[in-house]
């Protein structure tokens, strides 16, 4: 998915709850002393559906655009 300068949701393509996840990896920064996100992986998930998805970019409501 392509990053915009809108704001947009990420939502469940089968659908449309923005209750999603994607797999991803952190790896832990000594200097920070904080997790970062190393990697984001192309498996999503949906807690509504309970299930694999697709993930969609519609615009945030409430924004301008």
């Amino acid at each position: 998915m392509a990053q915009t300068d809108k704001p947009v949701a990420i939502v469940c393509r089968t659908c449309g709850s923005q209750h999603v996840s994607r797999d991803a990896w952190a790896d832990w920064d000594s200097a920070r002393q904080e997790w970062v996100l190393g990697a984001v992986f192309d498996y999503a998930h949906c807690h509504d559906c309970d299930g694999e998805t697709s993930l969609d970019e519609v615009p945030l409501a409430g924004t301008c655009g």
